[in-house]
């Protein structure tokens, strides 16, 4: 299993509480944070007398001490502990980067911050999360910049009774246990609801078959709109997070995440997304 969570920040002013969240998850789970930051570097109109590489060693070390500093502000004095890395790359694009960082390091889980509603910068553009989604083999957390409460006690995972659930749910069940978590299992059902529960049912005896995790509960929910019904049942059981299987191909998940809904989504539920790739 990796020994690191890989944390990409564009060091914008409001992701200072998803910095904090990334190192209380990388404490919890006893691994080193390592802080990503892509830099965009400038492209240079004029001649220069430095060569092009050495130029790139400077500003990567001009960069580091920036995430420094900014780490050092939010982290304070847990900045100190030397299990945090810190990585500057220099690409033109931001997805290609993480990417790249990523498949390198095969992280135990990558986090991003939402995009900042007041800028243009931010890391989730709605291009960038769902890249990371299909790209990435390691589950991808997206974590709202207005965070406050760090907790996982109440953890959601929606379910379209896929056999890829199997093998994510066990992951979520191992991160669950290191935080005392309850895990609700959750099926969105828009169409028969006596198919869901059927469904539910032998889905909840295989699982339960599978792991002894003991503070797992499935709920079959009847509605027409699964954002709407996510929103008001992570609220109703005051929801730490919720997780779900990333699918290509058309389904739950791609009705859930399509490019529209993916930004409403970033208002209408505020708390942390989890994605796990089906393709793992």
């Amino acid at each position: 299993m990796s020994e690191t969570i890989l944390y990409a920040t564009d060091l914008s002013k409001n992701a200072g509480e998803v910095l904090k969240y990334a190192y209380h998850l990388s404490n919890s789970f006893d691994k080193t944070l390592t802080i990503l930051h892509i830099y965009q570097m400038p492209h240079i109109r004029f001649m220069v007398s430095r060569p092009k590489e050495q130029m790139k060693l400077m500003a990567i070390e001009e960069q580091k001490a920036v995430v420094k500093h900014y780490c050092s502000k939010h982290l304070v004095d847990n900045f100190t502990d030397k299990r945090i890395k810190i990585k500057v790359l220099i690409e033109d694009n931001v997805l290609d980067g993480i990417v790249k960082v990523a498949k390198k390091l095969s992280p135990f889980m990558v986090l991003i911050g939402r995009k900042d509603k007041q800028t243009e910068r931010g890391l989730l553009a709605g291009h960038i999360g769902k890249g990371l989604f299909t790209d990435l083999e390691v589950p991808v957390v997206i974590v709202p910049h207005k965070i406050k409460d760090i907790r996982s006690k109440n953890l959601i995972y929606a379910t379209d009774f896929e056999e890829g659930d199997f093998f994510a749910l066990k992951e979520l069940i191992e991160m669950a246990k290191v935080a005392d978590a309850n895990i609700h299992v959750v099926h969105i059902s828009t169409k028969d609801e006596q198919k869901g529960n059927e469904a539910m049912r032998a889905f909840k005896k295989r699982l339960l078959s599978e792991t002894d995790y003991d503070r797992i509960r499935f709920f079959v929910l009847p509605c027409n709109n699964i954002k709407k019904k996510l929103k008001s049942y992570s609220k109703e059981i005051n929801a730490d997070l919720i997780a779900l299987l990333t699918r290509e191909e058309p389904g739950f998940f791609k009705q859930l995440f399509s490019r529209s809904l993916a930004e409403k989504l970033e208002v209408d539920i505020p708390i942390p997304l989890m994605s796990f790739n089906d393709a793992s």
